[in-house]
């Protein structure tokens, strides 16, 4: 072809002279004619994009996910897979589709991108274990959490969830069995006092759901003992009317104090400060179930708790935000690590999910911005053929020393369940 243009080229700049100082190329290209150069000039660009077309639009489906992953699957087909499974938001899908990732090559040109990909996945793991322990299942979140891979920025922040988990089921349990003491005495004001600091730990499953429970327990206790003794004082004077209107009066001073209180916690939370908040929220749980004023004082706490979530987390999210805001890969993937330090149980989670998934978005664009459609093409239909010989054997041609324990790959390697058009 640069043969046929030089001649061309020389055609056009060079001045009429007799044949015979002509070169040859110049007079083997006025016999051939200016119609064929033409025809080539115009013919072979055309032709060459019609062949990459072609192979473009009858390459298989790019949904098409394997059931096994051999040698002679590409690099790039294993990230789109990997990134289906994924995108199902399960902790089973998220370690298999880690673990599919995990055996890419480390020549691979797309090791880079699987390595970004790993270190979300392994972070979404991670919040997938903290909101079994908020939910109660220590076991399982820990369980999950010994799956973070520990080539992950995410591996040393679960060892230290493990641990302070850990240390919060004990804490728990043991205040828990003291108020369960003091209940079995029958003091209540005791039991109910131990069981507070439920709600000072770092769980919703002890303080929203075995705090409640408790003061339950502690409630109906001692209605049933001041019922018995008042049944049974007026077993002894015969004076039902006189009791009835003692016990309504002892009730409605109750409810006068409990009203009272929220005033006051309500007055301390309108300066919007954390301090405030807090003591706000620790006088209204002085309110105890079963009384007319607990239902608005649960919905006050629930607010007040998540200002001070808010509060607390707002300088972290704006934080990851600003360094987001350069739309390089290298500060959004700090952004989203950033962001994924807000917990799942906190009131900003929703806020930052929505933004760690638009950063991962822009990732994925540019990442992908880096080959063409008809280079993703070629790579899936020039994916190289492992035959089907002992994957140690030098005599294969993928046979590498250095890499050979990538090789369970050769005889095929379990992705999961993904069905065929992408699962």
């Amino acid at each position: 072809m640069k043969a046929l243009l030089n001649g061309f080229n020389g055609l056009m700049k060079s001045p009429p002279s007799s044949s015979s100082q002509m070169s040859p190329v110049v007079i083997w290209a006025k016999r051939v004619g200016w119609g064929v150069w033409l025809s080539l000039l115009v013919l072979l660009p055309v032709g060459a994009l019609s062949i990459a077309f072609k192979m473009l639009m009858t390459m298989p489906e790019s949904t098409s996910c394997p059931r096994y992953f051999d040698a002679e699957h590409s690099d790039s087909l294993r990230i789109y897979c990997a990134q289906q499974l994924a995108d199902e938001g399960t902790s089973d899908s998220l370690q298999q589709a880690i673990a599919l990732l995990d055996r890419l090559p480390r020549d691979s040109p797309t090791r880079s991108q699987g390595d970004r990909l790993v270190q979300d996945w392994s972070a979404e793991l991670l919040e997938l274990a903290e909101e079994q322990f908020q939910t109660g299942h220590l076991d399982e979140a820990v369980e999950l959490a010994g799956q973070v891979p520990p080539n992950t920025d995410a591996y040393i922040q679960a060892r230290d969830r493990m641990d302070a988990w850990q240390a919060v089921w004990q804490d728990a349990e043991a205040i828990y069995s003291r108020a369960d003491d003091a209940m079995a005495l029958g003091n209540w004001d005791v039991a109910l006092s131990r069981g507070r600091d439920l709600l000072t730990l770092d769980n919703r499953y002890w303080a929203m759901e075995r705090y409640p429970e408790l003061a339950r327990r502690a409630q109906e206790g001692r209605e049933q003992e001041q019922w018995l003794a008042e049944a049974a004082k007026r077993r002894r004077t015969n004076l039902t009317t006189s009791t009835e209107g003692r016990r309504t009066q002892w009730e409605q001073e109750r409810d006068q104090r409990d009203l009272q209180v929220l005033q006051e916690a309500q007055a301390l939370a309108q300066s919007s400060n954390v301090d405030d908040l807090r003591e706000a929220i620790v006088n209204a749980r002085r309110i105890i179930w079963g009384t007319p004023h607990y239902d608005q004082a649960q919905s006050l706490i629930t607010t007040w708790q998540a200002q001070v979530q808010a509060i607390e987390d707002a300088p972290r999210l704006a934080q990851a935000r600003q360094i987001a805001s350069s739309g390089e890969v290298e500060d959004l993937e700090s952004a989203i690590r950033e962001a994924r330090r807000i917990p799942s149980y906190r009131s900003l989670h929703p806020e930052a999910q929505s933004d760690i998934q638009v950063w991962q978005q822009q990732i994925r664009e540019m990442t992908a911005e880096s080959m063409t459609p008809v280079q993703e093409a070629m790579d899936e239909r020039m994916a190289p053929w492992s035959p089907p010989e002992d994957p140690r054997s030098p005599l294969n041609p993928a046979w590498n020393p250095d890499q050979d324990e990538r090789f369970p790959d050769a005889y095929g390697e379990p992705l999961g369940e993904l069905e065929e058009g992408g699962g």
